[in-house]
């Protein structure tokens, strides 16, 4: 049970969770070569959404 919206007595407009799946949860050093090739569309769908909050914002 989240204590958030007691504490601050209202809920977030809008929550945007972003994740990456993981295949194997294994040893190992680096990404593989699946989550490699989502890192850059991951992270300009982020940049895009923080721009759109601050916009909101506004």
């Amino acid at each position: 049970m989240t204590r958030g919206p007691r504490v601050f007595s209202r809920l977030p407009g809008e929550l945007l969770i972003h994740a990456v799946e993981a295949a194997d949860n294994g040893p190992g050093m680096g990404l593989s070569p699946s989550v490699a090739t989502g890192v850059r569309p991951l992270v300009a769908r982020i940049g895009r959404d923080l721009h759109h909050l601050g916009d909101a914002g506004r």
